[in-house]
């Protein structure tokens, strides 16, 4: 209790960021239609989105580099591609970054789930059908110089009880980090619990990884 109430002192507040989707126009639920502009985006929109309202924050609120990038699934991805400078403007380093659930290797996750087409449908509507893209885009594989670099600590968190995801995703970018020297010391990972979705849904396990994310800064 006196560790929670410590980090919980140590927290100005919270930001919600939101960015705008990729086309699904077949999705069996919920299509998308090509006159929505919050549901046509293509890489790089997504993670210029996220840029932009970083800035936002910086120029209202003074964030500073004092915040946690949290991102959970292809928020994480997000999160881990964001870059120091974008369009010739600088971009807020964050004190640590945790990804939760993300997809870090999209070439691996379009070929781990080869026989669902749904994997590939979403990745080609983000990021188009060139492959390149895919693996430039890949926080694992990507050469450009990202904000997490920076952090002074990245963390990985995944759960074996996931239903879309393999841990395979977790490992490959576990490895990218361990392959920098100057990343190994400040890499952690954190197991988790429950489904994909539900880290977030109920709030609580997502709660528990920020925490101990915090207590990392």
């Amino acid at each position: 209790i006196l560790s929670t109430l410590c980090v919980q002192k140590s927290i100005a507040g919270f930001a919600s960021i939101n960015h705008r989707l990729s086309p699904y126009p077949d999705h069996p639920i919920y299509p998308s239609s090509p006159d929505d502009r919050s549901r046509n985006a293509k890489h790089p929109d997504h993670f210029m989105d996220v840029s932009n309202a970083l800035i936002f924050l910086q120029d209202k609120y003074g964030i500073g580099s004092g915040f946690l990038l949290v991102g959970h699934s292809a928020g994480a991805t997000i999160a881990f591609q964001i870059r120091e400078q974008y369009c010739g403007i600088n971009i807020p380093v964050p004190e640590g970054v945790l990804g939760v659930e993300g997809i870090y290797d999209i070439p691996e996750l379009v070929q781990a789930y080869e026989r669902i087409p749904a994997y590939r449908e979403f990745v080609e509507n983000a990021f188009g059908h060139d492959k390149m893209v895919w693996y430039k885009a890949s926080p694992a594989s990507s050469k450009e110089p990202a904000v997490w670099e920076k952090a002074k600590a990245i963390v990985i968190a995944y759960s074996d009880e996931d239903e879309l995801l393999d841990k395979m995703q977790a490992d490959l970018m576990l490895k990218r980090l361990q392959q920098s020297a100057s990343c190994k010391e400040r890499s952690h990972f954190f197991p988790a619990t429950g489904r994909h979705d539900a880290i977030w849904k109920d709030g609580h396990e997502l709660a528990r990884l920020i925490e101990n994310a915090v207590t990392l800064l």
